[in-house]
């Protein structure tokens, strides 16, 4: 994986040789790669070394011993880079599902505190009792993540010993584990906050004489400064948790600090405007409505149902979950593209014009050929001048100068699917007018954009065509070896280079080569099968620990958003105590819990799909450099099963509810 397709002869020669040839010179299509070992004490660090070859040589490409190709080094950060977000993300999850149940379970011991209170109890000592419960909670959780951890980095070392010719081993490493603990523990006490201060404003009078008359007023900046606390604080854990300077640490916590009070506000915001319609509805509604769906929706706004703060929770489950999903499914997607499995393994070069169309068929026709042959061609052609402006006078540095030879060129009518435009757009179907899309390190030494006009001699003949597109392709492609590409038609009767590629299995190729060279000897058939076998196994073993390991904060996204549900489980007592005493049967009530907990579900699940679309599009564009495409199936589905899961868990919880005995709970109070 480590490697480029570079096809050609090799040759050794010295150095004193190279230069009697006289085949290097001034513009010439040559590259040079020094290497260089720095000393492992008392020598220069390694990225002051770094910095000054690129002061130094702005032009050239530096990779130190962290690097390898440069797709794998991207893929590989970007994979790092998703990881520890999906790690903070679920960090974050449980901590709310953590403030959530501490929060009900505050509610349960009202009693209890007003109790507390009352004989002398310090607000002060009882936030400090239920601190520790929640410390207990984050380090619990943190000593049990950071074993199955160590158990899983244990078994990497054996899944990467079959594809790379080192000796791994697993070695124990304390600070990470130390780190992980100590990130749940303060996540969790973060999101705790709210429920843990709010046992200071609780007055025993009022606990006790429930209903008798209007809460007192609570302090309005304290909520404010609380939440303050709690997105800086999620700020500084991202940034910890980012590979990369200082500026990307501070960037990736800015960032998903932002989206998260974003998210958070419009959450919000959504759930008053929808409480706030749905009663205006209800107001206006028919008569004939169904009492069911009525009593139903009416259970939004009820008092002390706390709807709002539901579906803020619920929403953010569904917001964090789908943006796990939609991220993943893009990064495995970018990654399996730089080696799907249906890439072709075999390269035929040299092929003659007329006799192509036979190369193709003789081809095809072979055992083990899992697709038809994919024919192309290049032509020679040389840049004269940019919006007008003389190829000379444009051209600065060594590598600029190679453009003042003959280029490869191309045509496609159809962009191929590993091209991505990074800007402008591709040609339609049946443009007539000369266009031309240019790789991205093309258009950077050349200063190209969307619209600049391009003049070309070709084989003695003057063509002008305009820029369309800016495209990178991952250098791997056959179509990468073309810095230009140009629209249909331009190229047409001009002299051509052909060339072809094949997806064949890996046993059939040699058969294949025998077959080509009796028939056709002057075709070169490039086998690359086994090292592709390789780097698909690879590939897919990444794509696999990219979903292992979202799959578990999915799975935590999911008990968030039943957990939220849960929560109100005590809350729904006195309502069924009140409707059974009023006549209410027991599937009554329970057709009343369904349409709210559906209705619940389906609008957060709705915000929270909306939400994850930026919140993803941002991530991939702004973190991992990765276009983002709207999933609308993934965002119907969810919306769907955020209303199911929403009953599912509201069912769960509420089930044992409905069948408690009227006297029970009034001789409790």
């Amino acid at each position: 994986m480590t490697g480029s397709l570079n096809v050609g002869p090799r040759v050794m020669i010295t150095r004193d040789g190279l230069a009697r040839t006289g085949l290097i010179s001034v513009g010439s299509r040559a590259a040079e790669r020094y290497l260089f070992k720095l000393p492992s004490t008392g020598g220069p660090a390694l990225e002051q070394v770094r910095a000054t070859l690129k002061q130094t040589f702005p032009e050239a490409t530096i990779a130190d011993y962290h690097e390898t190709h440069p797709i794998i080094t991207r893929g590989l950060d970007r994979s790092t880079t998703f990881l520890s977000l999906i790690g903070l993300i679920a960090l974050v999850i449980g901590a709310m599902g953590v403030a959530s149940a501490m929060h009900g379970h505050l509610q349960q011991k009202l009693d209890s505190i007003a109790v507390m209170k009352c004989i002398g109890a310090r607000s002060a000592q009882i936030i400090r009792i239920y601190t520790a419960q929640t410390l207990m909670l984050g380090l619990s959780g943190g000593v049990l993540g950071a074993v199955i951890g160590v158990a899983v980095a244990s078994a990497f070392p054996g899944m990467i010993a079959k594809y790379f010719s080192i000796q791994a081993s697993s070695a124990w490493d304390a600070w990470p584990a130390v780190q992980g603990v100590a990130i749940s523990c303060l996540v969790t006490l973060l999101f705790t906050l709210p429920p843990l201060l709010s046992i200071r404003t609780i007055r025993p009078a009022e606990i006790f004489r429930r209903g008798a008359g209007p809460r007192p007023a609570q302090p309005k900046l304290l909520p404010f400064l609380i939440r303050a606390a709690i997105l800086l604080g999620t700020a500084i854990v991202a940034a910890t948790l980012t590979e990369g300077t200082v500026r990307d640490a501070v960037r990736t916590g800015a960032i998903f600090a932002i989206a998260l009070a974003i998210g958070l506000a419009l959450l919000a915001l959504a759930a008053w405007a929808f409480l706030r319609s749905l009663r205006v509805f209800l107001r206006h509604a028919p008569k004939n409505l169904p009492g069911i769906i009525r009593h139903g929706m009416s259970n939004l706004y009820r008092p002390g149902n706390q709807a709002q703060a539901a579906v803020v929770a619920l929403g953010v489950g569904v917001m964090f979950t789908l943006t796990v999903f939609l991220v993943q499914q893009a990064l495995v997607g970018q990654i399996r593209g730089s080696a799907p499995p249906g890439m072709p393994n075999v390269f035929l070069l040299d092929i003659p014009g007329p006799q192509r169309q036979a190369v193709s068929d003789l081809i095809q026709a072979q055992p083990g050929v899992t697709a038809a042959p994919d024919v192309a061609f290049s032509v020679a052609a040389r840049i004269t001048a940019i919006d007008g402006v003389h190829i000379e006078q444009l051209v600065q540095g060594e590598v600029g100068r190679r453009f003042l030879r003959t280029r490869s060129v191309t045509e496609m009518a159809a962009k191929p699917p590993e091209t991505e435009i990074l800007s402008g757009a591709w040609w339609n179907p049946g443009d007539r007018d000369p266009q031309v899309c240019a790789t991205e390190e093309t258009a950077k030494i050349l200063n190209l954009r969307p619209g600049a006009v391009v003049d070309w001699n070709i084989w003695s003949h003057a063509l002008r065509n305009k820029v369309a597109c800016i495209q990178r392709t991952e250098s791997v492609r056959m179509s990468a070896r073309f810095e230009f590409v140009f629209s249909p038609g331009q190229l047409a009767g001009l002299p051509a280079v052909y060339y072809g590629s094949a997806r064949v299995r890996p046993p059939d190729v040699a058969g294949l080569q025998r077959v080509v060279y009796e028939r056709f000897p002057t075709v070169t058939v490039v086998n690359i099968a086994d090292v592709m076998q390789i780097v698909e196994d690879v590939v897919q073993r990444i794509a696999m620990v990219i979903r292992f390991i979202s799959a578990f904060t999915i799975l935590a996204g999911a008990v968030m958003v039943a957990s939220s549900i849960a929560g109100t489980r005590f809350r729904r007592m006195r309502e069924v105590v009140i409707l059974k005493t009023l006549g209410a049967t027991r599937r009554r009530i329970a057709w009343i819990f369904t349409v709210e907990f559906l209705a619940l579900g389906a609008v957060a699940g709705l915000m929270g799909s909306l939400l994850a679309s930026a919140f993803a599009a941002l991530v991939l564009k702004r973190l991992l450099e990765i276009e983002f495409h709207l999933d609308v199936p993934a965002h119907l589905l969810t919306v769907v099963i955020a209303a199911v899961v929403a009953a599912g868990a509201g069912w769960a919880a509420s089930f044992r509810v409905l069948g408690r005995k009227p006297l029970e709970i009034l001789r409790e109070e």
